[in-house]
Formats: C-alpha cells, sequence, structure tokens
C-alpha cells in the first residue's frame, strides 16, 4: 500500500474506535501502532525530536480533544459525549514516500457552536481543494482561505499550515493559509503532492500555546479548533485527492 493509503485506513479505524465510546486516545493510539505495521508502514512521529522539543514525541499518533490545535500527545483521559477530537497521522510506506492526514470528528451529540466549526473547517477544506491546479501561487492559496474563513467570522491558524509532501514529510513550498511578511510563496506544479491544512477556532487565537507536555498546542482562550487534512496529488487541470478518510458529508448537526 502507499503511504497516503496507509494513512487514511489507519484513520478511518482511529474514528471508528473513538465513536464506540467509553476509550482513550492511548488506547486509540495503541491500536493506530498496530494497523500502521500490518498494512506494511512505518510512523513518522514516533521518536520525532526537533532541536525545539523537551522529549522526543513519544506516540504514533497526535490526538487532541475539543481546544487541542496540533501535535496533542495521546492521553489517558476517556473521550466523551460532546466533544470534538482531532487525529492526526504522518506514515511511511515501504518505497519510503510519506503520507500524511487528519480529521476532527464530534462524540455523541456536540453542542451548536462546536458542530458549526466542524463544518466550516471541513468546508473550508474542500473549497481550498476546489482552488488547487498547476500554476497557483501559494500566496493567493493563503489569500483565499484567510479571506474565506474570515468572511464566516472564524480564526484561521498562522502559524501551522500546508506542506509539500513526498520522501520528507515537510518539504517545501509550505502552503499557508495566511499572507505573513516571513513567508515564501511559489507556484504549485504539476505532479507535486502537497498537504492541504485547515485548522479554524471560535476564538481569536490564531497562534496557540505550548501546553506543558512539550508539544501539544492549545488556544490560549480554550475556545474549540478543528483541524482537516488531506494529502493531493496538483494536475494541470485541477488535484487528484490521494487520501480517502475525509468523505464530503457536511451533516455535523
Amino acid at each position: 500500500m502507499k503511504a497516503y493509503e496507509i494513512t487514511s485506513e489507519v484513520l478511518k479505524a482511529m474514528v471508528v474506535m473513538a465513536e464506540k465510546g467509553g476509550v482513550t486516545p492511548v488506547e486509540i493510539d495503541n491500536m493506530a501502532e498496530k494497523k500502521i505495521i500490518e498494512l506494511g508502514g512505518k510512523s513518522i512521529n514516533k521518536g520525532y525530536e526537533p532541536d525545539w522539543a523537551k522529549i522526543p514525541y513519544p506516540r504514533v499518533s497526535c490526538i487532541g480533544i475539543n481546544n487541542a490545535i496540533v501535535h496533542s500527545i495521546p492521553s489517558e483521559i476517556p473521550i466523551v459525549d460532546g466533544d470534538i477530537v482531532n487525529f492526526d497521522l504522518g506514515v511511511k510506506d515501504q518505497e519510503d514516500n510519506c503520507g500524511d492526514g487528519a480529521i476532527t470528528i464530534p462524540i455523541g451529540q456536540v453542542d451548536r457552536k462546536k458542530a458549526r466549526l466542524l463544518y466550516y473547517a471541513k468546508k473550508a477544506l474542500f473549497e481550498t481543494i476546489k482552488q488547487i491546479k498547476a500554476g497557483v501561487d501559494t500566496e493567493d492559496l493563503a489569500n483565499f482561505i484567510s479571506g474565506w474563513v474570515r468572511e464566516r467570522h472564524y480564526t484561521v491558524n498562522r502559524k501551522y499550515g500546508g506542506h509539500t509532501i513526498g520522501r520528507e514529510m515537510h518539504e517545501k513550498p509550505s502552503i499557508y493559509n495566511t499572507v505573513e511578511p516571513s513567508h515564501k510563496y511559489s507556484k504549485l506544479v504539476e505532479g507535486q503532492q502537497i498537504c492541504i491544512e485547515i485548522m479554524l477556532t471560535t476564538g481569536t487565537d490564531d497562534i496557540g500555546i505550548l501546553a506543558p507536555d512539550g508539544w501539544t498546542v492549545i488556544t490560549k482562550d480554550e475556545e474549540p479548533s478543528a483541524y482537516f487534512e488531506h494529502q493531493l496529488e496538483v494536475t494541470k487541470l485541477g488535484c487528484k485527492i490521494l487520501t480517502s478518510h475525509i468523505d464530503d458529508n457536511f451533516d455535523f448537526y
């Protein structure tokens, strides 16, 4: 299986396990680790140790609850009805290519604020995908994303975003969600594989703060955050969605 196929299959299994209720993120992560191996992949996340990290990342997946934005170390706290939970996974296949994907789901009946957040975060991903094709400037893409989200009165994270992907998980160019003076932009190229990563919150925190574990990024105002990511291949006339873990159902409420 290709890396993006493994990524999607594992994420789907994680979602099914979470929706049964009464499980902890650690239990889901343990299942994910076994499934990655069963499908012939290997984890990119586990053992990853960038310069800024206090410890190597200890798990194969990131699983965040409610106000967690990204990089959430799976915890022993049970997932309960009313939570929204995000899952993020990176794997390599036997050809050493990378796969990356993320999804946020509601557990049981969530309140209207969370349901609407999920709707618009997912919608933002698919509206952005419609803009993808060879020759598109990534600055124009960032302007589209930030403008679309702002018009709907949500906040998109400006620190974290998408990227090009290949033999390495995060390759250049980055696919930013906002336009910043420090960002570097370029035009998309036919055949290029990229990941679009949309992170929205109902609050005003567009960066996030680091939790005490040294990895998990949360909203400082404790507002909920939702995260969706697809891996794509850029084509001359559009793009091909490579990952399959996010369907086109928007019935969150």
